[in-house]
C-alpha cells in the first residue's frame, strides 16, 4: 500500500487523489473543471484551498441532484477529493 501523502493547510490528502480512477471519467464539464482546479490547488497548497473544496462539493451535489452522477459516484468523489467519510450514509446504489 502506498503511504505517500500530500500535506496541505486543509488536510492531508493521499497521493492517490492525483490518480484518475473509474469515477473520474464522463463527469459533467463543470465538475471536471472544479476537480482540476482543486488538484492544482492541492499541488500548490493554495491559500484558496477551502474555496476550491467548496466548489467541488457544490458541483458534486448539483451533478447528483441533476441525475448526472449516482449517489455511489457522488460519495466516492466526496471521499476522494474532500476527505469526507460517506460510510453509513445509506447509499441507495450499493448492493
Amino acid at each position: 500500500m502506498n503511504n505517500k501523502v500530500i500535506k496541505t493547510s486543509q488536510g492531508t490528502f493521499p497521493i492517490s487523489v492525483l490518480e484518475k480512477d473509474m469515477y473520474d471519467v464522463s463527469l459533467p464539464e463543470y465538475l471536471d473543471n472544479d476537480i482540476k482546479a482543486l488538484l492544482k490547488g492541492i499541488k500548490e497548497d493554495s491559500n484558496l484551498l477551502d474555496c476550491l473544496m467548496y466548489e467541488v462539493y457544490s458541483s458534486i451535489n448539483i451533478a447528483y441532484f441533476e441525475n448526472e452522477i449516482s449517489e455511489k459516484h457522488a460519495n466516492h468523489l466526496r471521499e476522494k477529493y474532500l476527505l469526507m467519510s460517506c460510510k453509513g450514509r445509506g447509499d441507495k446504489d450499493a448492493k
